[in-house]
């Protein structure tokens, strides 16, 4: 039987580390500690699968426990969720540049721990096997750089981006046309239906996302360490490794970024236009079906009315021409009912024939709608 994965927690609130470990012990091994020294010391001899880290505590805090464990080779690959009450921009940030994986922010809700526990540890396990591929693509790419193939990657860059029509497509060109500079990085678009995030390891990091949201309003180009965001309107970019030990390379790489974000605004007006085109295009398409089918309805029901009309006016007739025989009358009187029934039978086969009139619009509306369906 596969052991279960093994979380080790961090609280100086005892009551706050029974809380975790209550809610974790089912699937989970937990182990509890009120201070990061003995965690560390624990782990040294048995290593965890995620770390739960409060910020706020004696001695060692939070985000010095977190420096500490990304400073242990045997230590340094597993994920770190910090779990706080402190929630602003520069808490996140500082969290994320300690080497956070994610932020759970205090009191926090049951089923919020569950995912982001679960989140943590299967992005930990694909990390481990793109781990080796992200390094050997990031040193070959580095070797065989120059600067006449730095502006070509830009340019051919610019070329394929003209063939995307979707998010998903420009963020995978973006990544890789990144990539062959030796870098790392994420992509998010602000979309008219919230914020799309692409990163080249296909791994989920919910505080990465929250900072560049953060981000893109305060510069068009802000650096945090060697972490560099490349913003705009409708987009952002996350550049994770930055050589900032080389200056010269250093500055060249940002302006070629700084040429491709241009090229990636410059493709998400018109693509956002097509998608949005595409997108009424199929409002429309849906609503021809919809009144079509509602024209065929009513156009059913008006055969229908007509036809017990019909029914109806026929055994009116019948009955009253035999209730006038055996009533009796005299001639004229027996003329001025039949003259009155003849007179309201013409005005009811008028009413048909309007009826008849208004289906023929129905049906014309319906082949008009037919046509514009197919052209859609």
């Amino acid at each position: 039987m596969q052991n279960r994965p093994r979380i080790y927690a961090v609280d100086d609130d005892p009551l706050n580390c029974e809380i975790i470990s209550e809610l974790l012990e089912e699937n989970y091994d937990v182990k509890t500690f009120v201070g990061g020294r003995d965690c560390l010391n624990c782990a040294e001899q048995a290593l965890p699968d995620l770390f739960l880290l409060d910020v706020g505590m004696p001695g060692l805090n939070g985000y010095e426990v977190c420096k500490l464990i990304r400073d242990q080779k045997e230590l340094s690959g597993i994920p770190i969720i910090f779990v706080s009450a402190l929630t602003t921009l520069e808490d996140r940030m500082e969290g994320y540049e300690a080497g956070g994986d994610d932020y759970l922010t205090k009191p926090f809700k049951e089923e919020e721990l569950l995912v982001k526990t679960q989140l943590a540890l299967r992005n930990s396990s694909n990390a481990k096997e793109l781990k080796g591929q992200v390094q050997q693509a990031s040193s070959t790419a580095l070797m065989a750089m120059t600067n006449t193939a730095e502006q070509g990657i830009i340019l051919e860059f610019m070329s394929e981006a003209f063939n995307c029509m979707q998010y998903s497509t420009l963020a995978e060109l973006i990544i890789q046309s990144i990539g062959k500079f030796g870098l790392i990085c994420s992509v998010q678009f602000f979309t008219t239906d919230g914020p799309l995030y692409f990163n080249s390891g296909h791994i989920d990091r919910p505080i990465e996302r929250e900072i560049m949201q953060m981000v893109k309003n305060i510069s068009r180009i802000h650096t945090f360490h060697n972490r560099t965001f490349f913003s705009g309107p409708d987009v952002c970019i996350l550049v994770k490794n930055i050589p900032l030990d080389n200056e010269e390379l250093c500055g060249r790489l940002r302006d070629h970024l700084a040429l491709l974000l241009k090229g990636v605004e410059a493709k998400l007006k018109p693509m956002r236009l097509e998608i949005e085109s595409k997108r009424r295009e199929d409002d429309i398409r849906k609503a021809c079906i919809q009144t079509q089918e509602s024209l065929e309805f009513v156009e059913m029901l008006i055969e229908e009315e007509k036809r017990n009309g019909n029914e109806i006016l026929t055994s009116m007739l019948d009955q009253l021409d035999e209730g006038i025989h055996r009533l009796g009358l005299e001639k004229d009187q027996e003329e001025y009912f039949t003259n009155l029934i003849h007179h309201s039978s013409d005005n009811l086969f008028i009413m048909h024939d309007n009826i008849d009139k208004i289906r023929g619009t129905f049906s014309e509306i319906t082949k008009t709608l037919k046509k514009n369906e197919s052209s859609c």
